[in-house]
């Protein structure tokens, strides 16, 4: 899938599959996130085979269910984090839709 294609088929989900992301999967993600990570000079982390995280909070928009992995944004609170996070994010989005991965945004502070 094309990053074009990607971004054409990309679409909120809030109800997710109990399936676990495959080896191949993991790998690509992380290599995608260390990239951004040392070109946005982020501290974004993929988070995988916790069922904790959302439980506890409870999103703006709508609830989830079966969220066991994920991509923390993180940063420093300096100069345009907003700006890089949403760059990176947008960024890693495509990248989990060519493998794919459906997501969400969800914003948390």
């Amino acid at each position: 899938m094309t990053e074009s294609e990607a971004i054409r088929a990309r679409h909120a989900v809030r109800n997710y599959t109990t399936k676990p992301l495959s080896p191949a999967v993991i790998d690509g993600l992380k290599e995608e996130i260390e990239q951004c990570n040392r070109l946005g000079q982020l501290h974004i982390q993929l988070v995988t085979e916790n069922e904790e995280a959302f439980k506890s909070i409870i999103p703006l928009f709508g609830r989830f269910k079966n969220v066991k992995n994920y991509i923390a944004l993180a940063a420093k609170k300096q100069g345009g984090f907003y700006v890089e996070c949403g760059y990176y994010g947008a960024r890693l989005m495509v990248k989990a839709q060519q493998a794919g991965l459906n997501s969400c945004w969800v914003a948390m502070q």
